[in-house]
């Protein structure tokens, strides 16, 4: 098949020839130089039209490159962005599932009862994630390991906030992690155990709220805040009773030692009105799927928890512990004392394969 410029040629070649036939019925006196004039006439115009047919195609791509165009890539989840990063959308997923075998002794069997094997669907999670515009974020993860579509997170939010206010940076909305604590903040892709440490009986997880980071850098020191209005809920993001709104707080700083060694210390505090005027402490066992737990409550006014955390990381060494009280202020006239729980843990790991624990550096501070 003859390409269009080959056509287009030709029909002008052709009307060239006829106009010529018709001028030298006329004038028959024309010579062969007059043919050649016209034909090298013809042929200039041809060529300035398809050199500006070939500007045009050329810009074409470039346009649409510009507009709202997405290329896919695979970084741990599928991502579709455009061709500056500034709008983005990401697709990811987790399972962890737990087999376990028990062959408990005679003390554990009086204390907890026999214990059977069993699987556990511990986590399966999908969601996506996202920014419009460079400013604008989201993320919507659901739990699906119990049966149901439980949130997690489920907010929207605006980063990189410009002159906002002194130092800062993001402001989010929905159902997301409170602001308090340092294992309860890491993801569970990253913990150093299968289940998080005592203090998790005194931590928060997933609660519905308003939250505001920000955080200052200078030199090697980097100084981190996040404040949240949040309110209890359930697993669906729904809380129906009056009160249960509560105010938490979590400042870390981090300090570079060499390219090395990394040093975070941190503290959180939470002050607020407890779910139906009554507060629970409780955790589960190492193993999750074994009968038994730890757990107590009481009715109370208010209530407030302070923590202490730290971290080191020297090349694939791991140091983390913190330290959590709390205390529930009973109504007036009550004859029983205030509780006042308390829990602490401290924990040490290698990676021998020599990758650098990052992630708890990231997540412990308080900005992301």
């Amino acid at each position: 098949m003859k390409s269009w410029k080959s056509t287009l040629f030709q029909a002008a070649v052709a009307t060239g020839l006829v106009a010529y036939g018709a001028t030298a019925q006329a004038n028959p006196g024309s010579s062969e130089n007059a043919l050649m004039e016209r034909l090298n006439a013809l042929e200039a115009q041809l060529a300035e039209m398809l050199i500006v047919q070939d500007e045009a195609a050329a810009a074409a791509p470039a346009a649409a490159s510009s507009g709202e165009s997405l290329e896919a890539s695979w970084k741990n989840g599928l991502k579709l962005s455009n061709a500056d990063g500034s709008s983005y959308v990401k697709l990811f997923g987790r399972v962890q599932w737990d087999a376990l075998f028990f062959q408990e002794d005679r003390d554990v069997r009086l204390a907890l009862g026999k214990q059977a094997d069993g699987v556990l669907a511990r986590r399966m999670r999908i969601g996506l994630a996202g920014r419009i515009n460079k400013h604008f974020i989201y993320k919507a993860e659901y739990d699906f390991a119990t049966g149901a579509a439980a949130f997690t997170d489920v907010w929207i939010g605006i980063d990189d906030l410009p002159k906002v206010g002194p130092f800062i940076k993001t402001l989010k909305v929905g159902h997301q992690k409170t602001p308090f604590g340092l294992e309860q903040n890491v993801s569970s892709k990253h913990t150093t155990f299968m289940e998080r440490g005592l203090t998790d009986a005194l931590d928060f997880g997933f609660d519905t709220g308003l939250t505001v980071a920000g955080g200052i850098e200078s030199g090697k020191v980097m100084a981190d805040w996040k404040v949240g209005i949040m309110k209890s809920v359930g697993a669906f993001g729904t809380g129906a009773n009056n009160g249960e709104w509560y105010l938490a707080l979590r400042e870390t700083n981090k300090f570079q030692v060499n390219d090395d060694m990394y040093i975070v210390a941190g503290v959180s505090a939470m002050y607020g009105s407890p779910s139906g005027d009554a507060v629970a402490y409780a955790d589960s066992t190492e193993l999750n799927t074994m009968s038994s737990g730890a757990g107590a409550g009481a009715g109370a006014k208010s209530e407030y928890r302070v923590g202490i955390e730290v971290a080191a990381v020297w090349k694939g060494l791991t140091f983390q512990s913190e330290v959590m009280y709390a205390k529930a202020e009973r109504p007036s006239g009550s004859t029983l004392n205030d509780p006042e729980p308390w829990a602490a843990y401290a924990q040490v790991s290698y990676m021998l394969t020599g990758e650098k624990p990052g992630e708890i550096i990231r997540r412990a501070r308080a900005v992301p």
